[in-house]
């Protein structure tokens, strides 16, 4: 009778601790609300302290094609996951930069994700032979800019080893902006919760959160891919934690890039701008998105992180690349809200915003677009 008494207290005790550590688990499930952002993700932070909450904006249905080429357009864009996202990226289709520049030109685009996609595929396939686009940019991600001789076919692009070619002149494209309007949504619009989860709350993710974060605050390890700065002002996010940002470690690897390596890039880009516009048809654009850390390194706390940029190193006379990442650092100067998200390693919709805007007035100024008269007294151009 001992016996099975202590057994029953033992499995009592058992079952306790057991439902203890479930409850403590749903309760941190909902108090952390459910991970959405990359880099709380992937850190074991809390959208609780991370998560936008001011209103994004998307264009519903999307402005753009994706990953189809039928049929003639006006734009191809080729590019990462700021092009648009891959499957468990929060970056609503609708919100991506692609729109904003449809929205204002009323030009057509489709593009294509470097992942799936060869850019040898596209300049050599039928449709883009015959009819050929108007414009072809080509966006990249700073921090995997030494990666991106491999995406390009840089033997049929060689002219006298780096050297530009003669740009085509190429009669502007009058545009006609749409009367389409993207509308706002909140962070809870984004997540979908999937069909293992108990009562739509992840359970696994937030014991993944829990773990790593006890790693990190208690022991003081931190053996994820993300890093966690402060900052000297607390006016750049939504988020809880204003004064905090969230970057990927890999942000940090570019400051050992050699200056032969940046030149084996540039080169690379170069080759890639002498063979789109070798068919006297196509401009070409190149579009760098600067990293995280690289856009709000003017109010890091700890400056050892700061100045890893490499985006100028780029910069040449010929590569027709608007300079956007003065524009994103200017506009971080300003205040604005959100150019990233506080959760995530890519752009809110402010940050897609000017990325549209920096794109088109380039064109304009380099008298390749044309917007109606009014148009044109509006953007001061």
């Amino acid at each position: 009778m001992i016996a099975m008494e202590s057994y029953r207290v033992y499995w009592g005790w058992l079952t306790t601790i057991f439902a203890a550590g479930v409850f403590l688990l749903l309760g941190a499930a909902v108090y952390l609300e459910p991970l959405i952002g990359d880099l709380t993700r992937l850190g074991g932070y809390s959208e609780n302290a991370f998560g936008w909450r001011a209103p994004q904006e998307r264009f519903d249905p999307p402005l753009f094609e994706k990953d189809s080429y039928d049929k003639y357009y006006d734009v191809v864009v080729f590019g990462d996951s700021f092009t648009f996202k891959s499957p468990g990226e929060q970056t609503d289709d609708g919100s991506y930069w692609q729109n904003f520049f449809v929205s204002r030109t009323g030009l057509s685009l489709a593009a294509f994700h470097l992942g799936h996609t060869k850019i040898e595929e596209i300049i050599s396939s039928d449709i883009f032979l015959r009819k050929p686009p108007r414009l072809f940019i080509f966006e990249h991600i700073e921090r995997d800019l030494v990666s991106a001789p491999k995406n390009i076919p840089t033997d049929k692009g060689r002219v006298g080893g780096c050297k530009l070619a003669s740009t085509p002149k190429i009669s502007p494209l009058k545009v006609l902006p749409q009367s389409i309007h993207p509308l706002p949504f909140n962070r809870k619009q984004v997540y979908q919760p999937s069909d293992n989860e108990l009562f739509g709350l992840e359970l696994t993710a937030t014991a993944n959160m829990v773990r790593k974060s006890f790693f990190r605050q208690i022991l003081g390890l931190n053996n994820t891919d993300v890093i966690n700065l402060k900052l000297t002002r607390d006016d750049l996010f939504s988020s809880s934690a204003s004064s905090e940002l969230l970057v990927y470690r890999k942000d940090t690897l570019k400051k050992d890039w050699s200056k032969k390596q940046m030149k084996e890039v540039q080169c690379s880009l170069i080759a890639l701008q002498n063979i789109i516009q070798s068919n006297g048809k196509t401009s070409f654009i190149l579009l760098i998105a600067p990293d995280k850390l690289t856009a709000y390194d003017t109010y890091l706390e700890n400056k050892q992180y700061a100045g890893f940029g490499k985006i100028s190193q780029l910069e040449n006379p010929g590569l027709n690349m608007p300079k956007l990442e003065q524009q994103i650092k200017q506009e971080i100067v300003d205040g604005v809200k959100d150019i990233y998200m506080p959760n995530d390693t890519h752009w809110g919709v402010c940050g897609h915003k000017l990325a549209a805007d920096v794109v088109i007035n380039y064109l304009v100024k380099a008298n390749q677009l044309i917007f109606p008269p009014t148009q044109n007294q509006k953007e001061g151009q």
